[in-house]
C-alpha cells in the first residue's frame, strides 16, 4: 500500500488482504480500503489523531434528532459537521425534485377521482329524479333525501379507500421483504452510492394521506348533489324524464 502521510512522507505498508467488498460504486472501491485504526495512524502518521467520524443510524429520523446536539459537540471541538444533504447534494435535489412530481401527480390523482366520482353520484340524481319525486310525494322530505344522496357517496368513498388501502398495504409488505428491481439503473444508483434494489415502506401517514384527502374532497363535493335534491319538486321530479 502507498499513500501520502500527513506530514507529508510517503506511508507505505505491506498488508495481507482478509476480504474483498463492495459499495456498488466503482470510483470508491478502487480507493477505500479497510485496516486497524492502529495500524492506519502509524502508517499515516496521525498519531491519535483521525480526519473523520461518520455516524449512521437505522433511521434517518434517528440522525436528524441527534443533529442539534451533534453541532454542539463539534463546535467546542473546533469540528466541522456535515450531514447527507451536505455530503450528497445532488441526491438531496433529486428526492425534493421526486417529492414535488409526486406531489403533483397525486393531487392531480386526487381531482380526478374526485370528479370521476362526483359525476358518477350526479348521473345517478338524474336517473333517480322519478324515483326522489315520489318519496317526496310519499312524505320524505328532500332534506332526507339529500342526506341520503350524500351518505350513499361517503359510503361509495369509504368503500373504495378500504379497498385500496388493503391492496395497496399488502402490495407494499410484498415489496418491502422481496424488492423492486430496476434493471440497467445500476449506473445510475452507483453515483449515488445506492443499491438497485429497493425496498419500499409504508408507515401510517403514507398510507391514509392520500385516502383521507380523497373522503374529504368528496364529502365536500358531495354537498352539490345534496342541493340539487333539495331543489326538487315532487310534481316536476315526477314527470323529469
Amino acid at each position: 500500500m502507498l499513500g501520502s502521510a500527513r506530514d507529508g512522507s510517503v506511508a507505505a505498508d505491506i498488508l495481507t488482504v482478509a476480504g474483498i467488498f463492495s459499495t456498488g460504486a466503482p470510483e470508491l472501491d478502487r480507493q477505500i480500503v479497510e485496516m486497524p485504526l492502529a495500524q492506519f495512524q502509524a502508517d499515516f502518521a496521525m498519531e491519535d489523531q483521525i480526519n473523520l467520524i461518520a455516524i449512521s443510524g437505522h433511521r434517518l429520523s434517528d440522525i436528524q434528532s441527534t443533529l442539534p446536539a451533534l453541532r454542539e459537540i463539534a463546535k467546542k471541538e473546533g469540528l466541522v459537521l456535515r450531514d447527507w444533504t451536505e455530503l450528497e447534494p445532488a441526491l438531496h435535489d433529486a428526492i425534493l425534485l421526486d417529492a414535488s412530481f409526486s406531489s403533483l401527480l397525486y393531487v392531480s390523482l386526487v381531482i380526478i377521482v374526485v370528479f370521476i366520482i362526483l359525476n358518477t353520484l350526479l348521473m345517478s340524481v338524474l336517473e333517480r329524479t322519478r324515483e326522489f319525486g315520489m318519496l317526496m310525494a310519499i312524505g320524505m322530505r328532500p332534506r332526507q333525501i339529500g342526506l341520503m344522496v350524500w351518505l350513499e357517496l361517503l359510503l361509495l368513498a369509504g368503500t373504495g379507500a378500504g379497498l385500496g388501502i388493503s391492496i395497496g398495504s399488502a402490495l407494499t409488505a410484498w415489496a418491502s421483504r422481496k424488492g423492486l428491481l430496476f434493471p440497467g439503473a445500476e449506473a445510475l444508483f452507483a453515483q449515488w452510492h445506492m443499491p438497485s434494489t429497493l425496498y419500499p415502506q409504508l408507515d401510517l401517514t403514507s398510507a391514509m394521506a392520500g385516502p383521507l384527502a380523497i373522503a374529504i374532497a368528496i364529502a365536500i363535493s358531495g354537498l352539490v348533489p345534496y342541493v340539487r335534491v333539495l331543489r326538487l319538486e315532487p310534481v316536476s321530479a315526477m314527470r323529469a324524464t
